[in-house]
């Protein structure tokens, strides 16, 4: 008994035939791995499902914003290839990431816009909308952490402050100073 391995190299042919076409795509799913991102490092995951009969190769781009409506990126899909065909009645993925130099201002909610034109002219289209946020946690913990401690100096130096106005004006400020005050106001009142 022997065991033989052998490769074989294969290709696809994708032809046009005479008939019925009917072309009918959509996006299934449009999202990213992670909502909640903490550097400009996005993965997206893309699946078109082909409703039609025929094969289509969906081409488009995915445009990120800001909140602020600039655009941070653009990601072509499919331009570049004839790899990117979708059989019909069937689903295909693709997977994109995008990253972009990080710049303080550029915290907080980005929209993620894909559009894709298919068909034999390009004229159908279909488009999906992600959202997700760029928070840097360790940036935010030391900013918060700055001000929660700059609060707390200026309370502590508000209180000495207060203090010692009122121990310059003659008011006692400490709870034994009032219970002294309290039992000499007494012993007058007694007498």
């Amino acid at each position: 008994l022997a065991v033989l391995a052998s490769q074989a190299v294969t290709s696809l042919l994708f032809l046009r035939v005479e008939g019925d076409v009917h072309e009918e795509g959509t996006i299934r799913e449009f999202s990213l791995k992670d909502s909640f991102l903490s550097t400009p490092d996005a993965a997206f995951t893309l699946r078109f499902e082909n409703k039609g009969t025929v094969h289509l190769p969906p081409r488009g781009q995915i445009v990120i914003t800001n909140m602020w409506g600039t655009e941070r990126g653009t990601i072509p899909i499919n331009y570049q290839t004839h790899f990117g065909n979708v059989l019909p009645k069937s689903i295909r993925n693709f997977s994109f990431s995008w990253r972009s130099d990080f710049k303080f201002t550029d915290i907080g909610r980005y929209e993620a816009e894909v559009t894709l034109a298919y068909g034999t002219d390009g004229v159908k289209s279909t488009s999906g909308v992600a959202h997700f946020w760029i928070i840097p946690v360790k940036w935010t913990l030391i900013t918060v952490s700055v001000v929660g401690i700059f609060i707390w100096l200026l309370v502590l130096m508000v209180r000495a402050y207060v203090r010692r106005m009122l121990e310059l004006a003659g008011v006692p400020v400490s709870q034994k100073e009032v219970s002294q005050k309290e039992t000499m106001l007494l012993d007058a009142q007694k007498t």
